[in-house]
């Protein structure tokens, strides 16, 4: 099934439930293959949560990393040999 992507709303929390009603069916079908192949449903659902919190994680620090580089920012360690 095709996903209908966003409609235009106001509030951000029209668009989040408008957004999970859009990923519904996809997300059912996950769990439903999940269990199929031997998972319990909670395993499922505990794994997709865990697996969308680390995407979370991971885009934030892009994000705070690409911010660093467009102000100009040292980021990181320079690691210079001593003269002798």
């Amino acid at each position: 099934m095709a996903l209908t992507g966003p409609q235009r709303t106001v509030c951000a929390e029209d668009r989040v439930l408008r957004c999970e009603e859009d990923l519904e069916t996809e997300f059912q079908s996950l769990i439903e293959k999940a269990t199929q192949a031997g998972w319990s449903e909670s395993e499922a659902c505990t794994a997709i949560a865990s697996l969308a919190d680390h995407h979370i994680l991971a885009a934030c620090a892009n994000d705070r990393m690409m911010n660093e580089i467009a102000g100009h920012r040292p980021v990181g360690v320079v690691i210079r040999a001593q003269r002798r």
